[in-house]
């Protein structure tokens, strides 16, 4: 009934090397795994930013408040959210 979309790269917007954002993501998908959570790769970018594109995970079944811990867990200024209705919603955490 709800999903998020969410990344660890580029904590709190400050862009970090393909590297360290290889390191942030692995320990998100370890987190998710011992969560029991399964996920899906993606690539979170807007398309008129000229901001890279965030490696990032599609997370079925993640409530609204767990999500929410995992994006501030992660230093990330917002995560993309949707509930039983299916419409993605920005959801800013700072």
């Amino acid at each position: 009934n709800s999903s998020a979309f969410i990344t660890a790269c580029n904590p709190f917007s400050e862009a970090l090397d393909d590297s360290g954002n290889a390191v942030r993501q692995l320990s998100l998908a370890r987190e998710l795994k011992q969560r029991g959570l399964h996920y899906i790769d993606g690539v979170g970018q807007h398309p008129s930013s000229q901001w890279p594109g965030e490696a990032s995970y599609l997370v079925p079944g993640l409530t609204l408040e767990a999500a929410k811990r995992l994006g501030e867990q992660f230093e990330q200024n917002a995560i993309i959210w949707s509930g039983p209705d299916g419409v993605p919603q920005l959801i800013l955490l700072r």
